[in-house]
């Protein structure tokens, strides 16, 4: 028996006994607490994967948009410029190298290859292939056909 449950408590005081109760009912066990904290870590790592998975898709998207506009960039070059000409400083960030080369465009799908190797006033169909790489590994390539003169092939 505790002692505030004891008659002689009860007697001299008799609310302390039903404070007492009430304070009992209001109490948390230890397991409802290991319970809630073990609750509130299971949320609180979802939540930490999800941020991390959240900042590597972030990471990923950014190195492919900085490729495609890097190779948008060197392509805007090569064909004002030709593919000869090297870009100017300070366009690539460090570590990023761009090359390109002109070949003969591939024969399209019903086209007579002869007819369309043929030149036209000194034209002839060419792909610009040009390729980015960064620390040596390439991480993009671009092909554009455009008429290029006999001369670049």
């Amino acid at each position: 028996m505790n002692k505030l449950e004891s008659p002689v408590v009860s007697q001299l005081c008799p609310n302390c006994v039903a404070v007492v109760s009430q304070l009992k009912r209001r109490a948390f066990s230890l397991i409802e607490v290991i319970v809630a904290t073990l609750l509130l870590a299971i949320a609180a790592a979802g939540a930490t994967s999800l941020v991390s998975a959240s900042l590597r898709s972030l990471s990923d998207a950014q190195d492919s948009w900085r490729s495609e506009h890097l190779l948008s960039v060197a392509a805007e070059h090569y064909l004002l410029s030709g593919p000869n000409v090297p870009l100017p400083g300070g366009i690539l960030p460090e570590g990023y190298q761009v090359s390109c080369s002109v070949i003969a465009a591939p024969v399209p799908a019903g086209e007579d290859p002869e007819t369309y190797a043929q030149p036209i006033n000194g034209w002839l169909p060419g792909r610009y292939q040009i390729r980015l790489s960064r620390d040596g590994r390439d991480i993009g390539d671009l092909n554009v056909d455009k008429l290029v003169p006999e001369s670049e092939l």
